[in-house]
């Protein structure tokens, strides 16, 4: 059950920065509108775009990979091998494999904790800069 808490809370983290910057970028376009008109703010503005830009790609990166890469291509594996299985211990062995390949590819095994540490670093900036 610790294994879904933690693949949870990972998902989790990726929305909530998600939805963070989605509530900057209708700031910003209504900001926008109104302070059009004030030329010294417009470069000022332009930053502030450019640099959500790039925070909201990377953040859709990682729910990609999160999403596709990890959990789908994990899921497509385990259907096949429950399809596969002939009794429970099978089906039960196939649970775990399924588990140990989304920690695996979700970043979250010890030999890339620092990765994904870097990771939550870049998380936490971009929920200050809200």
């Amino acid at each position: 059950m610790s294994t879904y808490l933690s693949i949870f809370r990972l998902l989790w983290r990726v929305k909530r920065v998600e939805q963070i910057l989605s509530r900057m970028w209708r700031f910003h376009m209504t900001s926008t509108r109104k302070l059009r008109c004030v030329p010294e703010v417009n470069g000022l503005l332009h930053q502030f775009c450019t640099l959500r830009s790039e925070m909201t790609h990377f953040v859709y990166s990682v729910q990609y990979y999160l999403t596709f890469e990890s959990l789908e291509s994990s899921w497509n594996e385990f259907s096949q091998n429950v399809s596969k299985a002939r009794e429970l211990d099978s089906v039960i062995l196939a649970h775990q494999n399924y588990l140990a390949a989304i920690k695996s590819k979700a970043l979250m095994e010890k030999d890339t904790e620092d990765l994904l540490e870097c990771i939550f670093h870049i998380f936490e900036v971009i929920v200050q800069f809200d």
